[in-house]
């Protein structure tokens, strides 16, 4: 069912979204002389169920009241690969038809960009940029988008025929006396605003949504948006680290007599805040007792860009730190001690929780974790690593049968004992192309692990492959080819802490590495390229790669930033530097090749320094554009050397 709000809003809601009425029954404090014991705050790792208002409100408030206590372990959250060509470059994501927020948008004529705030600059509110491309291939200034949002943070934008979100949020810092208190500094919030860009010389903010809580991810399918935040309910006046009787029952008789939907996080619609979810049609878990509780919400909201004022929600109790779609269905993921617990629900119309399931291990924290998960014809994989004895990896693969995510194979196994990585060895980056998965992992070399998921109930290990570095990112390409960005390693004698000289791993700089895979059993590195003293954001952002292909030839643009060491002479250590590395593959069958074509030089005379991690980059038949700090720079990619800009 739907329930309308005049002349604007539209909030779908069923099993798995929230909805109702405005009115929630307010229940009367009992006369009693103390308050009654509730279990300490936990996230239950089973499936959720809708179980009514009543049992709903029981189990928030118990949690809320858990952690006003004095010694609360309360708990705070921290498609196949596509091989389409395009004539200019769009975001690269990890799944195909599954957008993800990022700095730089582009239609083919007009590009908008996240301008970031400056410390040397007296405005240093952050803006979108709207530029023209002209017929002499540069871009000129249409206009700027100031955002009506105090929050200083754009995650990212979203672009789609004539709409743009521009998707802002508070950084996600919580203490534990905020969570049962007033709040500490910025007030956790997310803004989504939508704007007209039909005419993109006057364009027109359509909508501008605010909700509580922070951002945990957002993707776009199509015309619709996706956000996913996590909101811990607080109550002004709840006294924290209650310890004695009297403080301990008037914190519990101040939630009783408080109306349960004035405590769940609220949206604001063009200023004007409402209802967003009701309490009683959040899920929480089945085996909660009148005891337990948990009072930290995760809120799926989906909103129409075409039409904003179709929003739907879906509301559980529980904290997670990655977010996975697919095309079909969303998965939340969150550590519970050395567990991962993964929650899904599909992307149905309204949207629908479906299950529930667990996993030894977590996601680690090298590179983007959420790059272990991939669904594939009915399957999750993932990718766990347990830490509690030495170090072990796991790959999981689960199918959902009922409201379980049940664990139908795992390796290693009794007939496939191969450990996945050598011992004190961490996963720097997984990568999953249909029926295949490839892992690799680094403690002094570089294996790379092919393993075979073309059978879900029997996976294997085809093959790996060792080599100094590490790839801390795989993008697969055509014909069974492999490309891999990270960081070259060389073995040094060094001293130990016991003034013994060993042979210790050493970062030398940035590497990017070609790998033929066509004999999984057998891969080979058919060509290399390192740079010294450098990196490439790519390492922890896929966005900051560019890609065009045609065919079997591909163009990549990767931001470096560049370090150097002054002479004795120099007063200054450590001088920084910024470029665009632009790299060609050829990826035709037998005929392989890897080259640098040249390197697209910022100007950092100014003497300001922008952080490389930011950068970004547009292909665009032979015109290179490199987004360096809030400047944009142009080049050919035959003629790298001659930079225009910036515009």
């Amino acid at each position: 069912m739907k329930k309308r709000f005049p002349g604007l809003l539209i909030l779908a809601v069923s099993l798995s979204a929230c909805s109702g009425s405005d009115d929630t029954s307010t229940p009367s404090p009992q006369p009693v002389d103390s308050a009654p014991a509730v279990n300490a705050p936990v996230t239950f790792t089973g499936n959720l169920i809708q179980p009514g208002e009543q049992a709903v409100s029981r189990f928030l408030k118990n949690g809320l009241y858990a952690q006003s206590l004095a010694g609360s372990d309360a708990e705070v959250a921290s498609p196949s690969f596509s091989f389409a060509d395009t004539n200019h470059s769009v975001t690269n994501t990890q799944e195909a038809g599954v957008d993800e927020a990022d700095r730089l948008e582009y239609d083919g004529e007009f590009l908008y960009y996240a301008a970031y705030p400056a410390w040397y600059e007296v405005d240093n509110q952050p803006y979108v940029r709207v530029m023209q491309r002209q017929h002499d291939q540069s871009f000129s200034e249409l206009t700027r988008l100031p955002l009506a949002t105090e929050l200083g943070q754009i995650n990212g934008l979203y672009l789609d025929d004539n709409r743009l979100a521009v998707i802002n949020s508070s950084f996600p810092i919580m203490l534990f006396a905020d969570i049962v208190g007033s709040w500490g500094g910025e007030k956790n919030q997310v803004t989504v605003s939508l704007f007209n860009t039909s005419s993109p010389d006057s364009i027109e903010q359509v909508v501008q949504l605010q909700m509580d809580g922070w951002l945990l991810g957002s993707r776009r399918i199509e015309k619709q948006l996706y956000l996913v935040t996590s909101s811990a309910l607080s109550l002004e006046g709840l006294i924290a680290g209650a310890a004695d009787d009297e403080t301990k029952w008037r914190n519990y008789n101040l939630l009783q007599s408080t109306d349960m939907q004035s405590l769940m996080p609220r949206l604001a619609v063009n200023g004007q805040s409402r209802g967003w979810i009701q309490a009683e049609d959040c899920l929480i878990p089945e085996q909660a007792g009148e005891q337990d509780g948990y009072s930290q919400l995760l809120i799926v909201t989906r909103i129409n860009m075409d039409n904003p004022q179709d929003i739907s929600a879906l509301c559980m109790t529980g904290q997670a730190e990655n977010l996975y779609m697919s095309a079909q269905n969303l998965y939340l993921a969150g550590t519970v001690e050395n567990q991962t617990v993964l929650h899904k629900v599909a992307l149905s119309e309204p949207l629908s929780y479906q299950a529930s399931g667990l996993v030894d291990g977590t996601l680690g924290w090298q590179a983007n974790p959420y790059f272990r998960l991939s669904e594939h014809d009915n399957h999750l994989r993932v990718v766990s690593s347990d830490y509690s004895d030495g170090t072990t990896h796991r790959l999981n693969i689960l199918a959902q049968q009922g409201q379980n995510l049940a664990l139908v194979s795992q390796l290693p196994n009794d007939n496939q004992p191969e450990a996945i990585g050598k011992p004190g060895e961490d996963i720097y980056s997984v990568r999953y192309l249909d029926d295949r998965a490839y892992i690799v992992t680094f403690e002094r070399t570089d294996p790379l692990y092919i393993l075979d998921l073309s059978n879900p109930l029997q996976p294997m290990v085809e093959g790996s492959l060792e080599l100094p570095g590490f790839s801390s990112y795989l993008h697969p390409l055509e014909n069974n080819y492999l490309l891999g960005i990270g960081q070259d390693v060389s073995l040094q004698d060094l001293p130990g802490e016991d003034g013994q000289v060993t042979q210790t791993p050493v970062r030398e700089g940035m590497k990017v590495s070609l790998f033929d895979i066509n004999d999984p059993a057998h891969p080979i590195e058919l060509a290399s390229i390192a740079r010294d003293n450098s990196f490439t954001p790519v390492e922890f952002d896929h966005k900051a790669l560019s890609v065009l292909k045609e065919g079997d030839q591909y163009r990549f643009a990767m931001p470096v930033e560049h370090w150097q060491t002054c002479d004795e002479a120099c007063t200054t250590l450590w001088a920084p530097g910024h470029s665009l590395m632009l790299v060609s593959v050829d990826a035709s069958p037998g005929m392989a090749s890897l080259s640098v074509d040249g390197q697209l030089q910022a100007d950092d005379s100014d003497g300001s320094y922008h952080f490389g991690g930011a950068d970004r980059s547009l292909l665009q038949g032979d015109n290179v554009y490199y987004l360096h700090g809030n400047q944009l720079w142009h080049a050919k990619w035959t003629n790298p050397d001659l930079v225009s800009g910036p515009y």
